[in-house]
């Protein structure tokens, strides 16, 4: 009888530990996955919304951006109107004083004793040729300009000092075409003067506009020229000159003359004004062409021989 009792029991054990074993060892119920080879349990960390450090992170949205307010537009306080009779130059007088110059002090239209437009064609600052006064509605009209030319206008003061525009400045300019180059306007479609051969023997000197420029003295009056030349040891000097010709005007309204004029010849064109006066040709002042020269080394103009027209 004891026997039997003791295999029960026996039994009993073996069955026990074999049932604790199969449910884990009574860890409650521990994924074995989540166990360490010392029966310590492992906690999952939470999945990262976050993506791979070494993944491109998508674009955000951009919020729409409104557009800044419109700034007003800007006042001009001068206004130029360009054609072939002259500028008229028209000032906003409604503070007071003239604006749109290089300087540090206001400027009023009684310290003005003229505004000028300046060039090479029409001459600097005090004695520029192109020229007129502010009047009571703060209109300037220049006369004497040229009908293309490149300079930039000037304020004359009454103590005689210059006070040049502000090119770069805002101004309203209207009327011929223009652009402004460097520190200049250009305006007209700008046409230098030059001296060329058109034909074997025949110079054509053409002054670039309606204005007589590149000559040693400035504002000589069209109407006044009597006759041009040519003048050399070839052709003769002054009057016994043999080679003359007269202005004439082109499709531009542009000045200009054509002279027979012999071959390898070296000397310079002059004009003949209504009252005797000889007015010589700066030749510093010129643009030469095919088989012409300027001989700056003795102020002549040269005539190579030989040349062919294209």
């Amino acid at each position: 009888m004891g026997r039997k009792i003791s295999l029960s029991a026996i039994a009993i054990m073996i069955s026990a530990t074999f049932f604790l074993c199969a449910c884990g060892g009574g860890g409650g119920g521990s994924d074995p996955q989540n166990v360490t080879d010392r029966g310590e349990s492992v906690q999952e960390e939470p999945a990262s919304t976050e993506p791979p450090s070494d993944q491109p992170v998508p674009d955000q949205p951009t919020p729409p951006q409104e557009d800044p307010p419109s700034e007003p537009s800007e006042k001009f306080d001068v206004s130029i109107a360009l054609s072939e009779a002259g500028h008229a130059v028209t000032f906003d007088l409604s503070s007071g004083a003239v604006k749109g110059f290089i300087s540090d002090v206001p400027i009023y239209p009684q310290d003005v004793k003229a505004v000028a437009f300046s060039s090479a064609r029409v001459d600097w600052g005090l004695d520029s040729t192109a020229f007129g006064q502010i009047d009571a509605n703060g209109v300037a009209t220049i006369e004497g300009a040229a009908n293309n030319d490149k300079g930039n206008w000037c304020l004359v003061l009454m103590d005689n000092s210059v006070i040049w525009f502000d090119i770069e400045g805002n101004y309203s300019i209207s009327g011929l075409p223009w652009e402004i180059v460097g520190d200049q306007i250009v305006y007209g479609g700008f046409r230098e003067a030059k001296i060329e051969l058109v034909a074997p023997g025949k110079a054509r000197v053409h002054f670039g506009s309606n204005l007589l420029s590149g000559l040693m003295e400035t504002g000589i009056d069209p109407s006044g020229v009597l006759s041009a030349r040519w003048n050399s040891n070839k052709v003769g000097w002054g009057e016994s000159s043999t080679a003359i010709s007269t202005l004439q005007v082109d499709e531009n309204k542009d000045l200009f003359f054509t002279v027979d004029i012999p071959s390898a010849d070296l000397g310079n064109f002059s004009l003949v004004l209504s009252d005797g006066t000889v007015v010589w040709f700066d030749v510093e002042a010129w643009i030469c062409g095919s088989g012409v020269t300027v001989r700056h080394d003795i102020g002549q103009i040269e005539f190579v021989s030989e040349i062919v027209v294209e």
